[in-house]
């Protein structure tokens, strides 16, 4: 249950979306890198950075889905489609 508070507190905070909005911004700088005939070390890289912003887009919506259980158990409807933008 203290897992379930922390992570609501957490989505709910505003500081918690600007991060998620500094990654997706430096995600968008990465896939503008991208160009044909890159070199291959480059390419290497670049799918590494992705894999990394896949997993904090993934942990980020297994947060909000949390946060979306806690929300419709309290009655409440607010935020209950954010997972779904994410």
């Amino acid at each position: 249950m203290k897992c379930q508070q922390f992570f609501f507190k957490l989505t709910t905070n505003q500081n918690f979306d600007i991060v998620i909005m500094i990654v997706i911004l430096l995600n968008m700088t990465t896939m503008a890198m991208e160009h044909h005939d890159e070199p291959q070390q480059l390419t290497v890289v670049l799918n590494f950075i992705n894999q990394l912003f896949i997993a904090v887009f993934a942990l980020e919506c297994v947060m909000k889905l949390d946060e979306c259980h806690k929300v419709h158990v309290n009655g409440s409807m607010t935020g209950l489609f954010r997972p779904c933008f994410t």
